[in-house]
């Protein structure tokens, strides 16, 4: 038997009359499906429609043609629904009038439409590069007009509010690469970071250790030793990231280069111990100050050891926010010691990173390039009884 709602969402011929000389004018895909109409064809446009709403869009972009240009049409959702249409039509005239119409209202917008913007906007508007640049603008007026909500702390208060901007950051390794995205993220006041980013049902990484970095990122941004309540909150989150499925070297470099773990945890007692002994969780107590604060902390930590409500790594993409890594290559030789030094970038999630680096020989032995198999012939300099001495040191730089 047939679902009449799946009929219901079936595409249907929609014919629209138009003008086909300014048709043809207001876009280059119109005017390649005109050239392509019989001679004798009744001048209509004819289109697939899901239901009535996109059919008036339709009616719209057809008026806004007609019109030439003048007839924009009132209101924010209809205004981005004809963008969307006429970007996909290449109706470039109705989309600058739309990001114009747009970008008047930006100044009282609310957290709604400004994300709606983003989305809409982040996969690019037009080919033509000055029209790109008002998008962008937009873009860019909309993201501050946000951060703008978010640091008064008059937005997100719905649940509604808070799912969309979860879908819009995406997951956090998405986030941690995208630079507009990390200038939101930043402006997230603690409460809604407490109860909605790094909340067990909200996470959403590829690994443990992209999530100890978003934290580090809106911690080192927003936290400083001398705040009132700072490993209280610092705490808060921390409580709630699985630190035994990170690595060991990991939470030893964000010990040393990140101040927030070292407010949260100052001897490093509670952190490492717990980690490499979840049998320990009885002497926290010890570990700790004492009092009340300390009792819901170890209860808190607990949780290190509590599985997700979901699994990470549900998105097949690894993290790729990338990190600097600064080297030198010494090869020492029995009269000449060459050293190049160098800075590279890495993917920290994918375990290797590469960096390419020409070592040069000294100006007394001629200041050309040493070549692989020079290195290693026979009589090289740097072999000494068929071993050669290199040292290659890797530092990390602090973002």
């Amino acid at each position: 038997m047939v679902n009449p709602l799946d009929l219901m969402q079936q595409p249907r011929r929609v014919k629209l009359p138009v003008c086909t000389a300014l048709l043809a004018t207001m876009s280059e895909k119109f005017r390649a499906w005109i050239e392509h109409w019989p001679v004798n064809a009744a001048k209509e446009l004819v289109v697939q429609c899901c239901d009535e709403a996109e059919e008036a869009v339709y009616q719209r972009l057809v008026a806004f043609i007609h019109s030439i240009g003048g007839e924009v049409p009132e209101g924010f959702e209809a205004q981005v629904q004809l963008l969307l249409l006429a970007r996909e039509h290449a109706v470039e005239v109705a989309v600058l009038a739309c990001v114009q119409q747009l970008q008047q209202q930006v100044p009282t917008m609310s957290a709604t439409p400004c994300l709606t913007l983003l989305s809409v906007l982040e996969t690019g508007t037009s080919g033509h590069d000055q029209l790109q640049a008002k998008a962008d603008k937009l873009a860019a007026a909309a993201c501050d007009r946000l951060c703008k909500l978010l640091v008064a702390g008059t937005s997100m208060a719905e649940s509604g509010e808070q799912q969309q901007l979860l879908q819009y950051l995406g997951p956090m390794q998405v986030m941690l690469n995208s630079e507009r995205r990390r200038k939101l993220f930043a402006r997230i006041p603690f409460g809604l970071l407490r109860d909605c980013i790094f909340a067990d049902d909200s996470v959403d990484a590829d690994t443990e250790t992209t999530v100890l970095a978003a934290f580090a990122y809106w911690a080192e941004r927003n936290i400083k030793a001398t705040d009132p309540g700072a490993r209280e909150r610092i705490a808060t989150i921390c409580c709630r990231i699985r630190f035994p499925a990170i690595p060991v070297s990991v939470l030893w470099n964000y010990h040393m280069r990140h101040e927030f773990m070292r407010i949260f945890d100052p001897d490093k007692a509670l952190l490492f111990r717990a980690v490499a002994e979840p049998s320990v969780a009885a002497a926290w107590q010890e570990l700790l100050a004492t009092g009340g604060a300390a009792d819901t902390l170890v209860a808190n930590c607990e949780r290190w050891w509590t599985p997700r409500p979901h699994l990470l790594a549900r998105h097949s993409k690894a993290a790729d926010f990338e990190l600097q890594v600064k080297y030198a290559l010494q090869l020492c030789a029995s009269q000449s010691l060459a050293v190049k030094q160098g800075t590279k970038s890495f993917l920290p999630s994918a375990g290797c990173g590469s960096g390419k680096r020409t070592v040069k020989n000294t100006s007394q032995h001629g200041g050309q390039p040493i070549t692989w198999d020079g290195f290693w012939a026979e009589d090289s300099r740097f072999m000494h009884n068929g071993a050669a001495r290199v040292r290659l040191e890797l530092r990390m730089r602090r973002s």
